[in-house]
C-alpha cells in the first residue's frame, strides 16, 4: 500500500462487464480478422470484461458468445455474468495469497439498466421479457443477492469494456486506454 492509503483490499479489486448486441461476433479485440471475409449475419454478439486490482488491469477477455441473444439485455447480461465467474475466481485467488477472506462484494461497473435492475430486486418474479435468458441471469442474480458482486451503473462513455468489445472512434479508444492503463 502507498503511504495514506486507506483503501482495503476489498475496494482495490473492481471490474467492468459490457456486450456488443448482434454484431456477429466480429468487434472482440482478441481477434484480427479479414472483414471481408465474416460471415454476414450470424446473429452473434461479442461480449467482454475487464478486471482490475489496484487500478492495474489483471485480467480482461473478448469473446464471442456462443449463442444468439434475442435481445440487448440478454447479451449485456451474459457478459456480466462471465465477469462475475472470473470474480470469484480472482477473489479466491486474492484471499489464498492474502490468506484473509474478502469481506466486501466486488463491484462489476455495467452500462445495462436493464441487468441492475433485474439482478438487484429481492422479490423476482419471471416477466416474459427476460424468460428466455436462462441460467446466466440465475447465476449473476445469486452472485448479487450473496455479497460476492455489486452491480454498478455506469456511464456508457466510461466503461472501459468497449475496449473489448466494439469499434470505438480513435479519440474515444485513446481516452478509454489511457484511463485502462493508468492505475487509479
Amino acid at each position: 500500500y502507498k503511504r495514506g492509503n486507506r483503501q482495503s483490499r476489498d475496494e482495490m479489486l473492481d471490474s467492468f462487464a459490457d456486450a456488443s448486441w448482434c454484431d456477429n461476433g466480429a468487434y472482440t479485440i482478441a481477434e484480427q480478422v479479414d472483414y471481408a471475409e465474416l460471415p454476414k449475419d450470424n446473429g452473434k454478439s461479442s461480449g467482454g470484461h475487464v478486471a482490475r486490482y489496484n487500478g492495474t488491469p489483471i485480467e480482461f477477455k473478448s469473446k464471442v458468445i456462443n449463442t444468439v441473444c434475442l435481445s440487448t439485455a440478454e447479451s449485456e447480461l451474459k457478459a456480466a455474468a462471465e465477469c462475475a465467474k472470473a470474480i470469484l475466481h480472482i477473489r479466491r485467488l486474492v484471499e489464498e495469497i492474502t490468506d484473509n477472506a474478502l469481506t466486501s462484494p466486488t463491484t462489476i461497473y455495467e452500462d445495462a439498466s436493464a441487468v441492475l435492475s433485474q439482478c438487484e430486486k429481492t422479490n423476482y418474479t419471471i416477466k416474459s421479457r427476460v424468460r428466455h435468458i436462462g441460467v446466466a441471469f440465475w447465476f449473476l442474480r445469486e452472485q448479487v443477492q450473496n455479497g460476492s458482486v455489486l452491480l454498478k451503473k455506469i456511464d456508457t462513455k466510461d466503461q472501459l469494456a468497449d475496449l473489448m468489445t466494439k469499434f470505438l472512434g480513435k479519440i474515444l479508444h485513446e481516452q478509454l486506454k489511457e484511463r485502462l492503463m493508468t492505475p487509479a
